[in-house]
């Protein structure tokens, strides 16, 4: 923690517009906390609804998958470049 304070306070941001990202200190920095309420509650009080679940990991994986994939072609490109 101590590590991570230093870390904040040793960089600043200055935002010239409101939709810009970045804040000037830690303590703007507002969590924002959210609920499903689509979901049906099961017995046990637990509203995880497992396909749904299993549907966002399919998408993260894929979007992961297209961005590592650009990511390497453009590290071919630069090697093809630089004459590797």
């Amino acid at each position: 923690e101590t590590l991570l304070s230093k870390s904040v306070h040793g960089v600043t941001i200055n935002k010239t517009q409101d939709k810009h990202l970045g804040s000037s200190s830690i303590a703007d920095i507002k969590p924002i906390v959210s609920k499903r309420t689509g979901t049906s509650v099961k017995e046990n009080g637990n509203n995880v609804d497992l396909d749904m679940e299993m549907v966002n990991l399919a998408e993260n994986s894929l979007y992961y998958q297209a961005l590592i994939s650009q990511l390497n072609g453009q590290y071919s490109r630069l090697k093809t470049i630089i004459g590797g």
